[in-house]
């Protein structure tokens, strides 16, 4: 009796165990078919324009609205939002520039890859941007919370469906801010307003902006 009571256990629990599998694979597929799909529909969605024709004000549109960073490839990757950065010419290049803290889980993505994405939202996604800024990806998926879908550029990188408007980017320089080459007479001011709670250092990065996508219909 004991070895059949034993028996009917280990089946129940393999085929428990198999309906869990297929129910993963299942959840994959269907991520994989509607990335497939997203891709397929890019050049429906978006369109490429010189970066010296991008109309936003970088002030307005990352202080406001909020800049979205996601470094890594499809297999791995993160996103964060940022309110400090923009963009203009260096070394004779289209470059932007953006502040991420060494203590960030998309800094280590950004220190692995040479290119990531800086995406642009309407007002609607503020909510979801709110979910990436607030929360980390290490203990959670807040990308699938934030409800956004993820889609690789031409480039291979990786962006989101819902941006309005996409800058790829490619590092050329990072250095670490550090407090004593801040200047004297805001030092102090700064210090205590930025560093002080959180002490950890911001990091400089420097990238020229290879692609720029504009949403096609808002």
């Amino acid at each position: 009796m004991k070895t059949k009571i034993i028996y009917l256990l280990t089946a129940c629990w393999i085929a428990f165990s198999s309906c869990k599998e297929n129910k993963s694979d299942y959840s994959a597929q269907i991520i994989d078919k509607n990335l497939r799909t997203v891709q397929n529909e890019w050049n429906d969605l978006f369109r490429e324009i010189p970066a010296e024709n991008i109309q936003e004000n970088p002030i307005d549109i990352i202080g406001n609205e909020w800049m979205l960073v996601t470094a890594g490839d499809s297999k791995k990757f993160n996103s964060m939002t940022v309110s400090w950065g923009g963009w203009g010419e260096v070394w004779n290049k289209p470059c932007s520039f953006i502040f991420i803290r060494d203590v960030r889980y998309t800094y280590e993505f950004l220190e692995q890859k040479e290119g990531f994405t800086l995406c642009f939202f309407p007002e609607e996604f503020k909510g979801a941007l709110r979910i990436l800024g607030n929360r980390s990806r290490r203990n959670q998926n807040k990308i699938k919370q934030s409800g956004l879908q993820y889609v690789l550029t031409p480039s291979g990188l990786v962006a989101y469906k819902e941006a309005k408007m996409i800058i790829e980017c490619k590092k050329l320089f990072t250095a670490p801010l550090q407090t004593e080459n801040i200047s004297k007479n805001v030092r102090e001011t700064i210090v205590k307003d930025w560093y002080t709670s959180d002490p950890s250092l911001h990091n400089l990065f420097i990238s020229e902006i290879t692609k720029v996508w504009i949403k096609k219909h808002l």
